[in-house]
This record gives C-alpha cells, sequence and structure tokens, in this order.
C-alpha cells in the first residue's frame, strides 16, 4: 500500500481518498457526515466512491509500498 490515509470497507477493500486530507479531516468527515460518498481510488487504483456507512475503519502509513 502507498503511504498516506486508506480507509477500509465493510466488505473488506481498501480506498484511498483523492483529497489531500489528514487523518484526522478523514476520520471527522466519516464519523459527521450521515450516507455521504467520499472521492476514492480503488487498491487498483480506479476512480470510486465510498459511502460512509460502508466504512469499516480509517489508517494512514508511514512507508512506501507495505
Amino acid at each position: 500500500m502507498k503511504k498516506g490515509v486508506w480507509v477500509l470497507s465493510k466488505s473488506d477493500k481498501w480506498y484511498k481518498p483523492n483529497f489531500q486530507y489528514g487523518l484526522r479531516e478523514v476520520t471527522r468527515i466519516v464519523t459527521h457526515s450521515d450516507n455521504a460518498f467520499i472521492p476514492c481510488k480503488d487498491n487498483d487504483g480506479l476512480d470510486t466512491y465510498i459511502n460512509t456507512n460502508e466504512v469499516e475503519c480509517i489508517t494512514s502509513f508511514d512507508m512506501e509500498d507495505l
């Protein structure tokens, strides 16, 4: 996985938000937005969206290609 903030969905898929927010900002969006869509890239690099109701967890990696 690449460095940055990643979101894990309830269906065990990883997504990287398209915006440059940090972990705190992404967590705030997910916890305070009901049924909102976050623009992101999936693990294959394709553009998609994830619904905030489908988020299992949010994490941040500091190293490249873990």
